[in-house]
């Protein structure tokens, strides 16, 4: 969030607000975190860890379908942060790299699945993921990488 002086931050999969928190506390006075989530006691949980640390006031938590809520949401934003259902993940980069502004940094978690992503025919979870990488790379506007951090986490910094 620093990197890039953050005040807009999008979040898709926000389960229980764990990053979120993480994500709220970095943003300066009246910066703003939009984060989705699709679960409904997710959403609830998040809402209530959100106030417990004070953040309420800088987190809407948008509920619904993923790829519905951020057709809605307009941009732009600094920083996009995608830890959700792995099979959209194309949906969800397309989508945030739309709304992210130039300089901008997209962040997806879980982008190595414990190496399973070099392996033919695992599931619908896998190939999301190896269609999001391919849009990554094949992107001109994109400076993308993949750090193997624990499950893997895909960074891309949108040129000018």
């Amino acid at each position: 969030m620093r990197a890039v002086a953050a005040e807009r931050v999008l979040e898709v999969g926000t389960l229980f607000g764990y990053s979120g928190v993480w994500i709220a506390r970095e943003l300066p006075p009246g910066g703003r975190l939009d984060t989705i989530e699709i679960e409904t006691m997710h959403a609830d949980a998040a809402e209530e860890w959100f106030a417990r640390a004070g953040l309420a006031d800088r987190v809407t938590v948008h509920r619904g379908a993923g790829v519905d809520v951020l057709a809605t949401l307009p941009g732009p934003y600094d920083v996009a942060f995608i830890d959700a259902d792995k099979d959209n993940y194309p949906h969800y980069t397309r989508l945030a790299l739309e709304r992210l502004r130039p300089g901008g940094i997209l962040i997806a978690d879980n982008a190595i699945r414990r190496g399973r992503i070099v392996d033919a025919g695992v599931g619908a979870d896998i190939d999301g993921i190896r269609s999001m990488h391919d849009l990554l790379a094949d992107d001109p506007d994109l400076i993308a990488t993949t750090v193997p951090v624990g499950d893997g986490v895909a960074i891309a910094v949108k040129r000018g």
